[in-house]
């Protein structure tokens, strides 16, 4: 199949998309890759046949595209299969093609730590949108990358705070927001502490009062999560991350 297609045959593809086709565009536009079991919690709960059926169509009009890479080894079976946005899909979300630029262009297969990553944080947004269901709160705002990254300019040298995402949870009376750093225990404690350096940079600047509180204790996402809680704390190898003190304004999650 060739990989490029005039505007007209883009808009032929996408004529006729449902409501849940676009909810489907409009997550993998946020996290940029989901798996088929993540997309099925997120848009079709209870419902594993007709998930698969919806992709496959999609995929047929090249909203979406299957990467090569099974998820969780040959055992998964279709339920393995990890999607990212195809020319037509990505001509239907605001981010543009696979490297948030305008060329539109056929979605290649990430390497196996970039994958596991990128769906880690893929797993953040859908137990968010599963809790809203259950109405523990609204979620307002997921931001992925790029478009969470802050730029920001500490004593005129330009910095730039990169998390994973920014949320933003509705409450009956009150709004939280929170920066997500997802790290499946792939980078070394020093480099936790040099970004959470950055994330205390950002927070005495003034900016991060606005968009950042502290998260609890709790973990972000699943049992034997950690957290690398700040810049300046000493690290104890049989402790671990904990025993770094938190900045204010942000924890760092370690999802494990």
């Amino acid at each position: 199949m060739t990989t490029r297609l005039t505007s007209n045959r883009i808009w032929q593809l996408s004529y006729g998309l449902n409501e849940r086709d676009l909810a489907v565009v409009a997550t993998l536009s946020k996290v940029r890759v989901a798996s088929v079991r993540q997309l099925e919690r997120a848009h079709f709960p209870n419902q594993a046949r007709t998930a698969r059926r919806v992709l496959k169509q999609l995929t047929q009009r090249r909203v979406v595209a299957r990467l090569g890479r099974v998820v969780g080894g040959v055992r998964a079976g279709s339920a393995g299969h990890a999607y990212a946005l195809d020319v037509v899909g990505q001509s239907l979300s605001q981010n543009g093609g696979p490297a948030q630029g305008s060329r539109l262009r056929r979605p290649w297969t990430p390497g196996v730590r970039f994958l596991d990553h990128a769906l880690a944080v893929s797993e953040v947004y859908v137990q968010l949108l599963e809790r809203e269901r259950e109405g523990g709160f609204e979620l307002i705002e997921f931001q992925g990358e790029p478009e969470s990254w802050r730029q920001f300019s500490p004593h005129g040298a330009p910095l730039l705070l990169k998390p994973d995402a920014f949320i933003r949870l509705g409450y009956p009376i009150h709004e939280d927001s929170y920066f997500i750093e997802v790290d499946r225990d792939t980078e070394s404690v020093r480099t936790l502490e040099l970004k959470a350096e950055i994330y205390e940079r950002y927070w005495s600047s003034g900016l991060g009062a606005a968009s950042a509180r502290r998260l609890s204790e709790s973990p972000v996402a699943g049992a034997g999560s950690r957290a690398c809680q700040g810049p300046r704390g000493r690290t104890d190898s049989k402790q671990g991350p904990r025993s770094c003190r938190p900045p204010r304004g942000c924890d760092i999650r370690r999802v494990q």
